[in-house]
């Protein structure tokens, strides 16, 4: 009992909800509230019509949104993707380039890159050197130095993507700036 008075004290000392104004009063020490012990229900605040219209459809139109989404093919989803990406990319321009370019390998390592699934026309294939390619555009040695995003970039759609540098022994990396934007060109 004295170690229940203690603790709510201490709570309510906490809390600022203790004032002293000059006379000790003593503390109820029942669990029952004031409306329960004059022998009504626990008065609950009631919420307004639209507050619970409001709640109902925001429900509403999470459900309906996760069935739509769960019924899209995924070739619609990753163009939701593009779409989003080309919103996005020129905010990318306000950054420095250097940090840009990291910031897009670290995206492509953790998978948040759009995967393209659409095969690619079999108009677009192409032979070289006796390899076959699904589409002549393809991502060069220096991108991901580090190899550190390669099932990413594969599945963003190129023909080929080479991964890594391409040297035969480790050397030092060209002097920064290393990348930089021609904005002219557009």
């Amino acid at each position: 009992m004295a170690a229940r008075v203690w603790r709510s004290s201490v709570k309510d000392a906490l809390l600022n909800k203790f004032k002293f104004r000059g006379e000790i009063v003593p503390r109820r020490l029942s669990t029952v509230s004031d409306a329960t012990a004059v022998g009504g229900a626990p008065k609950v605040p009631h919420s307004s019509k639209k507050g619970r219209f409001l709640t109902g459809a925001m429900i509403g139109l999470a459900i309906a949104g996760g069935a739509y989404v769960s019924t899209v093919d995924e070739a619609t989803y990753c163009g939701w993707l593009f779409k989003a990406t080309r919103i996005i990319n020129p905010f990318f321009a306000l950054l420095d380039a250097e940090f840009a370019h990291r910031l897009a390998v670290s995206a492509a390592a953790h998978g948040f890159v759009p995967r393209e699934k659409r095969p690619d026309p079999e108009i677009l294939g192409l032979e070289v050197w006796g390899r076959k390619f699904t589409n002549p555009l393809g991502l060069a040695a220096g991108f991901d130095k580090n190899a550190e995003a390669v099932e990413s970039l594969l599945g963003l759609g190129f023909g080929f993507v080479e991964v890594g540098s391409v040297t035969p022994m480790p050397q030092e990396g060209n002097p920064k700036p290393r990348i930089f934007r021609l904005r002219k060109e557009g």
